[in-house]
């Protein structure tokens, strides 16, 4: 079977038209606007995929509906979880968060057909080239454009803003890229080949090695599934030696691997290796378009025999890994460990099994479920339970596992439902894996599944998106002909017109809450305290439900001098999410005597190993001092 003939490649150009501003603009503009991670940027995008899955919901009947349905219940228990959680503001924030990741995988299931399910996906991975190409500028042209900052080091993070999830977001291009360049038609499989050797680049840049493994998981997955899996394979090695030659390039590279030398010198070095990827995408886009579209011709036996060689190779790497690492033992001893002193050669991070300690993150998480065993302890309460009950001087927001963290803030129910949604489109794959492209989606969606057990890609909307998207491609691929021109009922279609109306009318809401609360700290930065306030008063009308529009407003009045409006601010905040340690500390900047030592008492048995409280409290025991002196008899 062709790819043409598993999966249509003549889709209707002026589809495509409606198919890009989704596949393309609104992911990759997310990925632009730091990966989409802050709440300024969920409304636009929901409302711009609420738009597009109104125009055209009711064309098809919805085949991926048990990932839809139990996404949309997921979002749902979101949000009736902010009714039980100790901070409500954070739990309507995360559910205005997953309302994206919710109208983008149903507007995808609506809008994009099987027959242009090809052009979709090619305009998928045009997307995320745009974004790696940009983020790699920021290392091989440092005199042009700067891509560092103090958090990251020398890992490569813009725009997306965080190094693992741009280097997952990466290695989802290029495991779709890789499927298409091998079985896609000839045109199709030149482009994609050439954005091999620049998602490679990217994912060693970031030196994710969670992104790097997931990558690995995922590819392996492909293999498996393919039922062209040696044309897969040939195609796959192929490719494989470009990115392997680009990849060692920069790794030979000081200055483009270790901080602290001069832009000169990075500049001189990533010139060069700039025009080296360059000439290799050309070289990956000629072999994938001249290498042959026909299965190789080997007997029954002789497939068996090779793809059994395979899996043995394979399973021998894995046990020789494993014996090097020591055993499983080993293997836990060295991820609980401390990552190793790097000098600034960050090459010395790729090979290092260490977890950055992940592991403390899981047991609180952990810790939170148990004594939250039946409904959780709500979304969003999460960073508030480890701040509380942390050993250690880390501060985090999120647990680094997804399903942990779901577990801990929205209980079983809550992480029942997301393991359905997210399974879903797995289900779909083994039954479809005879469409040439499933099984490469596949491997990205799996890459995707396993790097979330690491880290917080759910919270990147940019990431979670593009996966999941692979996801919903998956379903879309795997749709029966009856079912793809199956419709729905005026009736059925007319509520979910209504109901994704008023989605976005919430995201609307939202869109303008958060952006005033954007303003209101963009003039504090800036010190303009009047205009700080008036944002926040804005802010205050578009989400009374947030604590953090009288926090805004707090802080420009403790700007301006006016202590007594700040102290009320400040209880009107606390009064709405009084698990946050940062309001109540606020309010002991703001007040003295007994109100200010209750209220950073407060403060720090939400957070005992907080430094400011630490400093502030040394702060409020020196003038005490100062005060209780006896004055010297001269003075007197």
């Amino acid at each position: 079977m062709t790819s043409s003939e598993a999966i249509g490649t003549r889709g209707d150009w002026r589809a495509a038209l409606t198919k890009l501003p989704l596949v393309v603009l609104v992911p990759a503009a997310t990925a632009a606007a730091n990966g989409g991670y802050f709440a300024s940027s969920w409304g636009w995008t929901a409302i711009a995929l609420g738009w597009l899955l109104a125009l055209t919901i009711g064309s098809r009947n919805l085949l991926g509906r048990p990932m839809v349905g139990a996404l949309a219940l997921f979002v749902a228990w979101i949000w009736l979880s902010s009714f039980w959680s100790p901070d409500q503001t954070a739990s309507i924030l995360q559910g205005q968060q997953v309302i994206v990741l919710l109208l983008g995988v149903a507007a995808f299931m609506v809008v994009v057909e099987r027959d242009s399910l090809v052009t979709a996906l090619i305009a998928l991975v045009c997307g995320v080239a745009v974004i790696c190409v940009y983020a790699l500028s920021t290392r091989l042209f440092p005199d042009q454009l700067s891509g560092n900052d103090a958090i990251a080091g020398y890992r490569l993070t813009r725009p997306v803003g965080y190094w693992n999830a741009l280097g997952i977001y990466a290695a989802i291009g290029l495991a779709v890229a890789v499927g298409l360049a091998i079985h896609g038609p000839r045109i199709v499989r030149a482009v994609m080949a050439a954005t091999v050797p620049v998602f490679a680049l990217t994912v060693y840049f970031t030196y994710s090695r969670g992104s790097a493994l997931a990558l690995a998981i995922g590819l392996l997955v492909t293999f498996a599934l393919d039922e062209q899996r040696l044309r897969w394979l040939h195609g796959s090695l192929a490719l494989a030696i470009p990115a392997a030659v680009v990849v060692v390039a920069a790794s030979s590279s000081k200055p483009l691997t270790r901080a602290g030398h001069t832009i000169a010198a990075a500049a001189h070095d990533g010139h060069r290796l700039a025009l080296l990827t360059l000439a290799l995408a050309l070289l990956a886009a000629a072999f994938a378009a001249w290498a042959p579209e026909r299965r190789l011709d080997l007997s029954s036996n002789q497939r068996v025999a090779v793809t059994a060689t395979v899996w043995v190779v394979i399973a021998a790497a894995l046990v020789f890994g494993l014996v090097v690492a020591g055993g499983p033992s080993g293997i836990k001893d060295k991820f609980v460990a401390a990552p190793p002193t790097t000098h600034g050669n960050l090459n010395k991070r790729l090979f290092s099994f260490s977890g950055s300690a992940r592991t403390p993150l899981w047991k609180q998480a952990w810790h939170e479920y148990t004594a939250h065993p039946i409904v959780g302890g709500g979304a969003g309460s999460y960073e508030s339970y480890y701040l509380e009950h942390r050993t250690r001087a880390d501060k985090v927001k999120n647990a680094h596992n997804l399903y942990l963290e779901t577990l801990a803030e929205l209980g079983p129910l809550g992480l029942a439902l997301l393991l359905v949604a997210l399974l879903t489109p797995l289900y779909a794959a083994v039954r479809g894996r005879r469409y040439v492209f499933v099984p490469a989606l596949a491997g990205a969606y799996v890459a995707f599944l396993v790097h979330m057990a690491v880290d917080w890609d759910w919270q990147v909307t940019a990431v979670a998106l593009t996966g999941l998207f692979c996801g919903a491609a998956i379903l879309v691929a795997a749709r029966s002909e009856a079912g793809e021109q199956r419709g729905m009922s005026p009736r059925l279609r007319y509520a979910l017109i209504g109901a994704t109306l008023f989605v976005m009318v919430v995201a609307f809401v939202g869109l303008v809450g958060n952006m005033s609360l954007s303003q209101a700290s963009t003039a504090a930065g800036k010190g303009d305290w009047s205009r700080s306030a008036k944002d926040a008063h804005r802010a205050h009308t578009w989400a009374p439900w947030s604590s953090d529009p009288y926090r805004a407003l707090g802080e420009a009045q403790l700007g301006e001098g006016d202590t007594k409006s700040a102290i009320s601010s400040f209880n009107k905040a606390i009064a709405k999410s009084p698990s946050d340690w940062n309001l109540w500390f606020d309010l002991a900047r703001a007040t003295t005597g007994n109100a200010q030592r209750d209220a950073l008492r407060h403060a720090k048995q939400l957070n005992p190993l907080s430094p400011e409280i630490a400093e502030l409290q040394k702060e409020i025991d020196a003038e005490k001092v100062i005060t209780v002196v006896p004055k010297s008899p001269a003075q007197k």
